[in-house]
């Protein structure tokens, strides 16, 4: 479980570095949408590394 966590950690400091925001949004609604349907948007938004009103550009844009 230890090198489980610590992977997945490693997955979200990279990919803070090397893909947008919107890239970041849509990784997170591919592999954990329940996440999305149960989180508030400022939550999701602080996790992404934006703001709340980027967030709700980005999910306009991407349709959602």
């Amino acid at each position: 479980m230890i090198t489980q966590r610590f992977t997945d950690y490693i997955d979200y400091f990279l990919s803070r570095l090397k893909n947008t925001p919107e890239k970041r949004y849509q990784e997170l609604k591919t592999k954990r949408p329940d996440i999305l349907a149960r989180v508030p948007n400022y939550y999701i938004a602080s996790y992404l590394g934006i703001t709340p009103v980027s967030l709700s550009r980005i999910q306009k844009r991407v349709g959602d």
